[in-house]
């Protein structure tokens, strides 16, 4: 009879990687608040700076896109704007792997 090894770790291996493959698609979750005057976007993209992302509009579709470095998961996520906000007047920053995007309306 042969007897084969067992290797715990490779049990976390496999769940690492599905846990990775759920959150590619749900991930960034963007935090919003309005106020009269703005409606504020915010994402922990922890690792990533501002060369690391893609922001793009197409009409009132805002698109964000990257790929994150240490995980080298592809993300995309898209967020209608609502009509009270002027597309062409939009700020955005990262600092400390926080992206905030801020509509004013």
């Amino acid at each position: 009879m042969q007897t084969q090894l067992w290797n715990p770790w490779l049990m976390f291996d496999e769940l690492e990687r599905s846990v990775h493959a759920a959150r590619a698609h749900d991930w960034p979750v963007f935090d919003v608040e309005q106020s009269e005057d703005t409606v504020t976007l915010s994402a922990d993209l922890f690792g990533m700076t501002e060369d690391d992302i893609e922001l793009e509009l197409e009409g009132d579709v805002l698109i964000l896109r990257g790929v994150h470095p240490v995980f080298r998961t592809p993300f995309e996520r898209q967020y209608q704007i609502p009509a009270r906000c002027d597309p062409s007047d939009v700020e955005v920053r990262v600092v400390d792997g926080i992206l905030t995007i801020t509509l004013i309306t």
